[in-house]
């Protein structure tokens, strides 16, 4: 418990140059927060179990959305929203009603007919049916993941006869209208179908395999990356691809530039008296970092820095002002490969040897400075 509250409670961010923290609720962003945010309204809900006059059978909810089904006859409506929405003074609650007998519930309608409920796939009116055109420089796996997902539900709600193939030419209509061929539906349906079938036929699961295989993510190019990927197969390693261009590139940063000296990830130390360079990493700040290479000069400490090495020998000089971050890392997992790729493609390095991943054969497609 102690160690929940740290993680939540160590959540700041800047604006303007100035420091805020969240005092209340969860931040967005935080792995735990849907996790304490469903957690609480577990908790939520039993409270309203226990103290409410009236609380209804069929209660389910799906993060923050709710599917009741509510006997008007045993206690009323209104009072029943009324009394939840007064139950916790930051939790209020919406209301929607069926409408000819049907319900929207995430991406389902519901459909009351006489003792029973039937379903049927719901689209919201603001749906333009538009999404990865054909042509457009996508892989494959990302054009094709909307329509897995569509085929992926037709086959699991409960569907009539009629509802299924009326929901099979919807989406047929859909892949037509994005400039995909209809066969390519029929082949999703066809290999889900496939892959159910042999779930269900055994429990069996090859775990030593499934753990062989690795991921790695890279950015799609339509003729580099598909070379790789039939490269990487015959080593049991998938690639997940994914597009350079983000919300984030078009908009750009909005948040306050952390000055270099205060950053970390891979570094430059160029020496002030001749044409020499060091390459480093740095989980830490990269002032921090600097500062043990200066300490090393001026306690002579020549086996513990190339930098100090360097300056001891030459008796040049190593100025602040001439320390540079190379590239702002801030997941340690890649802090190796790029100061490795930092080395070489620099030039009259003092580094004394070629980074934690010296002779990677990716390095030699890339031209050195």
């Amino acid at each position: 418990m102690e160690l929940t509250k740290r993680c939540m409670k160590q959540n700041y961010f800047q604006f303007n140059n100035e420091f805020y923290e969240q005092i209340d609720g969860t931040a967005m962003g935080n792995c735990l927060s849907p996790f304490l945010a469903n957690l609480f309204m577990s908790k939520f809900e039993e409270n309203l179990k226990e103290t409410l006059e009236y609380f209804p059978r069929v209660w389910i909810r799906y993060v923050d959305d709710i599917f009741v089904v509510f006997n008007t006859k045993e206690y009323s409506l209104e009072e029943f929203y009324k009394n939840i929405n007064e139950a916790h003074r930051y939790i209020k609650f919406d209301i929607e009603k069926e409408q000819n007998n049907s319900l929207p519930f995430l991406d389902i309608l519901c459909i009351r007919n006489v003792n029973k409920i039937e379903f049927d796939i719901f689209r919201k009116q603001t749906n333009n049916n538009r999404y990865i055109l054909n042509d457009s420089n996508h892989s494959f796996q990302h054009k094709i993941a909307s329509f897995n997902s569509m085929v992926n539900r037709l086959l699991k709600i409960p569907l009539n006869n009629i509802r299924f193939k009326k929901e099979i030419n919807v989406i047929k209509e859909i892949a037509k209208f994005n400039g995909f061929n209809v066969n390519m539906v029929d082949n999703l349906i066809r290999k889900q179908k496939l892959k159910i079938k042999r779930l269900n036929a055994t429990t069996l699961i090859n775990v030593d395999e499934e753990k062989r295989i690795k991921y790695v993510s890279l950015p799609y190019d339509r003729d580099l990356t598909k070379g790789l990927s039939k490269i990487f197969k015959d080593i049991n390693l998938k690639i997940a691809f994914k597009s350079t261009n983000s919300l984030k590139n078009v908009l750009g940063n909005s948040k306050d530039k952390i000055p270099q000296l205060e950053s970390s990830g891979i570094y430059e130390i160029k020496c002030n008296s001749c044409d020499k360079a060091y390459i480093g990493q740095t989980k830490r700040k990269m002032i921090t970092r600097v500062k043990e290479h200066i300490g090393h000069i001026k306690y002579q400490r020549a086996d513990k820095s190339s930098v100090a090495e360097h300056v001891l020998e030459t008796n040049h000089e190593i100025k602040l002002e001439d320390c540079k971050l190379l590239k702002n890392i801030r997941d340690n997992g890649l802090l190796n490969a790029y100061e490795s790729l930092m080395i070489h493609k620099g030039k009259n390095l003092l580094n004394s040897d070629r980074g934690p991943i010296p002779y990677s054969s990716l390095f030699s497609i890339i031209k050195p400075n």
